[in-house]
């Protein structure tokens, strides 16, 4: 009898144990998805300075009123239409919606739940040893080693293959540059003493970039000798058409005062024999009038050659104007050629002396493995201090987070870029007769 009775409290205690496990199982379950739920909204939850888009549906009017973009401040609260200040930080999206929804159903028509979501997120900060300073846009779940890719990655090593690669090529086409720079200069100073210019005083060392870009600059020459040419030609061919006309009118003058002459000494006979009474009176008026014509045609003819030597004076003072003008603008794209010029020579020099320090040999690429940076983050505690603690590349960043970088110093290219990283020819035939 005894035996049984263990047996039977053996059996209570396996199926209690088995009870209790289930239910620490289950429960178990349940706080997962409780956890993992809180996750979600963490990663998801707004924050101070993100831009939220809130789109409401319902009438026309209304759905425009109430939707739209909304910035919440750092008091963690947007200023929404009629509701006023609604707090939104640390919360999800779509618990914003129901807030919303919930205090709009109270007072204003719409239809369902507005939808909500993070336009813009506010920015985190990067400082330090990197291309890209200042404010970048956070992301969720974004890293130290995703911020550092967005703004741009980490420089090279100063003693990297890659860099001298870089560096030799830089000097390649600041040589190239120079070069451009001298050959335009020779063409400007070929037009400003008008002179033809083939470009022969150049040296082209069998390099077809030399080549073409002197091939260029002959080209642009020519076209500035034709176009000046013809605007010349136009302006003295006018002048041959109004020396013309002026001649023909002194012609038509000296012919218009003899017959004039002639009249007046026939009108002063014929008014002797008047007094006389041997002629009608008549004749005189007659007379007088064709004169008083005549003296007017005069005028007319004076008018006409006035007009005419104006007009080639005005032709005349173009023409010099156009001469004038070409000398003016060689004359300034002259100096200007010459102040990036120096430039650029100085800046070879530089890139030159640069090269010349790096290594060659294969020694140099243990630096191509990358450099060992140093981050510090700094975030806004509880209490609204700034807090500084070490970080790696995997930490993950919060909004308004400070990023900063160090490097060792002195193992690290600086970031100044060159002066041209892409070589563009200094003008074109377009472009300069364009001009």
């Amino acid at each position: 009898m005894r035996n049984n009775c263990l047996a039977f409290l053996s059996a209570i205690r396996s199926l209690s144990s088995c009870f209790l496990a289930c239910v620490i199982i289950c429960g178990l379950v349940l706080m997962g998805g409780h956890i993992a739920r809180s996750a979600e909204l963490a990663a998801d939850a707004i924050g101070n300075g993100d831009v939220l888009q809130i789109t409401v549906f319902g009438e026309a009017t209304v759905a425009q009123v109430l939707s739209g973009r909304f910035k919440v401040g750092t008091d963690g609260t947007i200023t929404y239409p009629i509701l006023g200040e609604v707090a939104v930080a640390g919360k999800a999206p779509s618990d914003v919606a129901q807030t919303i929804v919930q205090a709009l159903g109270r007072q204003v028509p719409i239809s369902g739940i507005p939808t909500v979501s993070v336009a813009e997120y506010a920015p985190v900060f990067l400082i330090g040893d990197v291309g890209h300073t200042g404010p970048i846009e956070f992301q969720p779940n974004m890293t130290v080693f995703r911020l550092v890719l967005q703004a741009g990655g980490l420089p090279r090593p100063a003693n990297s293959v890659g860099n001298r690669l870089a560096t030799a090529r830089n000097v390649a086409e600041l040589e190239l540059q120079t070069f451009d720079l001298r050959a335009k200069r020779a063409r400007l100073e070929a037009e400003v003493r008008d002179e033809p210019f083939d470009g022969s005083g150049l040296s082209v060392e069998d390099n077809e970039e030399r080549a073409r870009i002197v091939a260029n600059q002959v080209s642009i020459h020519q076209a500035n000798r034709h176009a000046l040419d013809s605007q010349k030609k136009g302006y003295q061919a006018q002048l041959g058409t109004y020396d013309k006309e002026i001649d023909s009118l002194n012609k038509s003058i000296v012919l218009h005062d003899e017959e004039l002459k002639l009249m007046e000494e026939q009108y002063a006979t014929q008014e002797k024999l008047a007094d006389r009474g041997l002629t009608p009176r008549s004749n005189l008026l007659d007379m007088q009038r064709q004169l008083t014509i005549a003296r007017r045609e005069a005028l007319d003819l004076e008018t006409a050659l006035y007009r005419a030597q104006q007009n080639r004076l005005d032709v005349a003072q173009r023409l010099a104007d156009a001469e004038l003008g070409a000398d003016t603008k060689n004359y300034q794209e002259l100096s200007t050629v010459e102040y990036e010029l120096g430039v650029a020579q100085l800046r070879l020099e530089e890139v030159r002396q640069r090269l010349a320090q790096l290594p060659s040999g294969d020694n140099s690429t243990g630096g191509a493995l990358g450099l060992v940076a140093t981050y510090t983050l700094t975030r806004l505690n509880k209490e609204g201090g700034y807090v500084s603690s070490p970080a790696t590349e995997d930490t993950l960043l919060r909004r308004g987070d400070i990023l900063r970088i160090d490097l060792p110093v002195g193992e690290m290219e600086p970031f100044a870029q060159p002066a041209s990283t892409e070589f563009r020819p200094s003008s074109t035939v377009a472009d300069s007769v364009g001009q």
